[in-house]
């Protein structure tokens, strides 16, 4: 059995979404970003009940 491994990304918003940027946690992309981690995991949690498009992702490896 492998163990999972949770990808953190800001994507472009455009039909390609590339990664603007990648990171293992919340809190690093949070940093990378300049951000408080707490509004980055706000507004993923906010576009999923919503079920809309949202510029930060999960991805599950």
């Amino acid at each position: 059995m492998e163990a999972k491994i949770d990808m953190y990304m800001l994507i472009s918003h455009d039909k390609y979404e590339l990664p603007l940027a990648v990171a293992d946690t919340i809190n690093e992309l949070a940093k990378m970003l300049g951000k408080n981690p707490n509004t980055i995991s706000s507004i993923m949690c906010h576009a999923r009940q919503k079920s809309q498009w949202c510029r930060y992702i999960k991805v599950d490896v």
